[in-house]
């Protein structure tokens, strides 16, 4: 909860929250209330920051002031303003069973939402060296694909085209894997890779468009786009 007046104000980097865990495990909507008797609200977080303040402070699963109770699929902060930032895993929000219309932070690494097996996709577009920094950054690497069904499971989730943990950049037409390992089965489209018009395309990319067996392309490594990380 943001303001009210009791709890434990958090400082970090310079900045200072006010926030407050309610005492009792309620549903979200009475979550809400116990904020706003309090003089305050479930917390809006919007910035990367905050977000890495509050998992500082938490132990346990709490609500953050999110949902789309108004408008299925639309989701919006306690103050109607609209979500333009969001640290979901690669597999939320997914609605399962129809009806998940609230939010919660987890305690999972670094404060992010991860999905199964420590996957989770970075939220910027960036060329695959600054992807890959970013997942370090945060304890994980880009990840390895060394399993048909892992290349199965990371494919069900991207919309867009993302960056693995592959490339060819420390010997040309010698791939390996982020952890120096060889690539020993690869899901390549049709025709890739082949270094196109020898313009040094020695990153790895996944693209959704593709057979999802089929689905890896070389590109340059200066190109922006997100990355799967991998803990």
């Amino acid at each position: 909860m943001e303001s009210g007046p009791d709890g434990k104000a958090l400082k970090q980097r310079g900045s200072r929250y006010d926030l407050y865990m309610s005492d009792e495990a309620k549903s979200w909507s009475d979550s809400r209330q116990y904020c706003r008797d309090h003089g305050g609200d479930l917390v809006i977080i919007n910035s990367e920051e905050k977000l890495m303040v509050i998992h500082s402070y938490i132990k346990q699963n709490v609500w953050i002031g999110l949902s789309d109770i108004e408008n299925e699929g639309s989701l919006k902060w306690v103050d109607n303003s609209p979500l333009k930032q969001g640290f979901f895993s690669p597999f939320e929000p997914n609605d399962a069973g129809g009806n998940e219309d609230c939010h919660f932070q987890t305690t999972s690494k670094r404060g992010y939402l991860w999905g199964p097996d420590g996957l989770f996709m970075s939220n910027e577009e960036k060329s695959w060296a600054d992807s890959r920094q970013y997942c370090k950054d945060r304890g994980a690497d880009l990840v390895i694909i060394n399993s048909e069904e892992k290349q199965r499971h990371i494919s069900s989730f991207i919309k867009d085209k993302v960056w693995i943990g592959l490339s060819d950049t420390q010997n040309k037409g010698n791939m390996k894997w982020v952890d120096n390992s060889p690539l020993n089965q690869g899901f390549w489209a049709e025709g890739e890779p082949n270094n196109y018009r020898g313009k040094n395309e020695d990153c790895i990319e996944m693209r959704p468009s593709d057979p999802v067996l089929n689905n890896w392309n070389d590109v340059l490594c200066s190109e922006k786009k997100k990355g799967i990380c991998e803990k």
